[in-house]
């Protein structure tokens, strides 16, 4: 069985599974905010369970809903409050086994040719990444205790704010977004599947002999070009995020990618007047691209924190200068270095899906679409010895010979047009 084929079967099973595992998330946005479940242990040893409604300065309020009533506890007879929590295994499987989706593309191609380690990649990192999101989901189940009676007057405050954090009743004099802080900082490792070759615009090359050797052959022939690009390329992107109301934020990015690499291949053919037989080689040209840009966006939560809850939904577009480098011998030995950094604008679009796990952590994936373009000019540049042979004739007796030969590539457009996707961790201040 070819093992890459697994890679396949594992995207089409994982989207299967977190389609039908977040279609039962409950709309917190289409219902009521609601407060976390705790259980109450008295000083005289009573204790009570419900919802948190309320935290007041001298009183918790709780919705009994055994009985269908709220009950005011006052504090001073409070001895321990602790906070009931699910476990969240099956949303740390799935989310983990995003994660380890997002990781296997960002390494796919590490494997080169090797089918089947790059195939090993998809089968052995989700299910790990899974188990460990399970394991961390079990983990943030734990329920939490505090204790109130006789605690120190900062440490009761302490308690106190973090019970106001999970109950219904929000501090009317803070807007709720405040809580999920402004500033954001979000990491976001990706991968990007380059969707076009670079472009020579319909012109071919061209290539012509400069040895000293008495010849006919003098004439400037054209030349086939064949451009291969490879598919897939590493961007890292660091994005500060300012957030303004509870829907948009604006943000700075910062993007850089990994190498890049293309092959341009030159198919010579022409017809030799000095044998009298059409003669071919071929000769290959190594690219490699890389991309740095800054860009400002607009991001657009259609539901806000606050009313969301753990889940968030977000779009968004940005776009600034960027700048593509090239790499090239070729270039290198003939062109100035000015020319092989280009400075252009970008743009891009994503939509992303993240999970808090805490107040001031969340982790999520997203994907989008990058517009980056870049023009490069023409290269010229001697080859020692290169050699000939006559068309479609390989035998040892055919007569072959090798000449200085000078080749000329066109001007071309690199165009890194393409989805990226992977996965981002925010932090919030």
């Amino acid at each position: 069985m070819n093992l890459i084929c697994i890679r396949y079967r594992i995207i089409v099973i994982a989207a299967i599974f977190l389609i039908m595992f977040f279609m039962q998330l409950p709309l917190q946005a289409s219902r009521e905010r609601m407060g976390a479940t705790v259980v109450v242990t008295m000083t005289d040893g009573r204790v009570v369970k419900g919802e948190l409604l309320s935290v007041r300065d001298d009183a918790l309020l709780l919705y009994i809903q055994s009985s269908d009533r709220g009950e005011r506890l006052e504090l001073m007879q409070v001895e321990k409050v602790k906070l009931l929590k699910k476990s969240k295994f099956l949303l740390g499987l799935g989310i983990g086994l995003l994660v380890g989706l997002a990781l296997s593309e960002y390494s796919y191609g590490i494997a080169g040719n090797d089918e089947e380690l790059s195939g090993l990649i998809y089968f052995v990192l989700p299910p790990q990444t899974g188990l460990l999101g399970g394991i961390c989901g079990v983990l943030a189940g734990i329920s939490r205790v505090v204790y109130l009676a006789g605690e120190s007057t900062a440490s009761m405050q302490k308690n106190l704010g973090w019970l106001k954090l999970h109950a219904r009743e929000q501090d009317p004099n803070q807007p709720p977004w405040r809580i999920w802080q402004r500033f954001h900082l979000l990491w976001s490792p990706s991968r990007q599947n380059i969707s076009t070759n670079n472009d020579f615009q319909g012109e071919s090359g061209t290539f012509r002999f400069v040895d000293d050797a008495i010849s006919t052959d003098t004439a400037i022939y054209p030349s086939q070009l064949n451009s291969y690009l490879h598919e897939h390329v590493r961007a890292d992107r660091f994005r500060l995020e300012y957030e303004l109301t509870p829907h948009f934020s604006p943000s700075l990015e910062f993007a850089a990618s990994g190498k890049l690499n293309n092959y341009v291949y030159l198919d010579i053919n022409y017809f030799s007047t000095d044998y009298g037989n059409r003669y071919q080689s071929y000769k290959s040209i190594s690219f490699q691209y890389s991309y740095i840009s800054l860009l400002l966006g607009l991001n657009w939560k259609p539901v806000s924190p606050s009313a969301a809850g753990k889940h968030l939904v977000e779009l968004g577009i940005a776009a600034g200068p960027a700048r593509v480098n090239l790499n090239s011998q070729s270039y290198l030995s003939s062109t100035p270095l000015s020319e092989f950094k280009k400075l252009t604008w970008s743009c891009n679009v994503h939509v992303a899906y993240d999970y808090s796990w805490t107040r001031n952590i969340s982790l999520g994936a997203f994907i989008g679409y990058q517009y980056l373009r870049a023009s490069f000019p023409g290269v010229t540049w001697f080859t020692e010895r290169q050699e000939f042979g006559p068309e479609g004739q390989n035998n040892s007796s055919a007569i072959r010979f090798t000449r200085r030969t000078e080749f000329t590539v066109p001007g071309h457009r690199i165009q890194l047009d393409g989805k990226n996707f992977g996965f981002r961790v925010e932090l919030r201040f």
